[in-house]
């Protein structure tokens, strides 16, 4: 009888936005590791195309802002295309603000809410049917420690993480009917 490594991802293509530097690349790295194709996918290809050096020939790079809502689906479609369907989209791109409450405009808020929250269900209601397609589909948000212990000087960023991890309860219990997992992580201080 064989058993399967628990690890295993061979056959999986994961999608990790934020990938070409920091948690993203880390998470890319392991993924490959456990056999998964993996595309780093940002907004910097110089970084990206060092992420995919590093990770090496289990990688790829795709250029995606998740600040752009109208550049998603075709972008989503191409990765079909190339790749075949995406099971694995790790939602890690996210922009951070640390400035006090009383100096923060509505401007900077809403620029974190567009990367942080509306690109991020944009970029995952589009890859839906492809998530459907493989049969046991996983989505990974990457949250913060910022939803959940009050921090000074990081109010917006709070309240983009907050709403993440609000997003993630009920996407959790809807989608998981359909086989598909999702998951949150809310990483405290990170060196990178």
């Amino acid at each position: 009888m064989s058993i399967p490594a628990p690890f295993s991802l061979a056959g999986q293509t994961a999608l990790i936005t934020g990938g070409g530097t920091g948690i993203g690349l880390a998470a890319a790295q392991c993924l490959a590791a456990c056999g998964a194709q993996v595309i780093v996918a940002g907004r910097r290809e110089a970084e990206l195309a060092q992420a995919v050096k590093t990770i090496g020939p289990a990688a790829s790079a795709q250029v995606l802002d998740v600040g752009d809502l109208k550049s998603i689906p075709a972008i989503v479609a191409g990765l079909r295309d190339r790749y075949g369907p995406v099971n694995l989209l790790i939602n890690n791109a996210g922009i951070n603000l640390k400035k006090p409450f009383a100096e923060t405009n509505d401007a900077e808020l809403l620029s974190l809410l567009q990367t942080n929250v509306v690109g991020a269900n944009a970029l995952t209601h589009a890859l839906l049917p492809q998530l459907r397609e493989s049969g046991r589909g996983s989505v990974v948000f990457t949250s913060s420690m910022a939803a959940i212990f009050g921090l000074p000087k990081v109010t917006a960023y709070s309240i983009a993480k907050s709403a993440l991890t609000g997003a993630v309860r009920s996407l959790a219990v809807e989608l998981g009917q359909e086989n598909i997992r999702v998951n949150a992580v809310a990483p405290g201080w990170i060196e990178t």
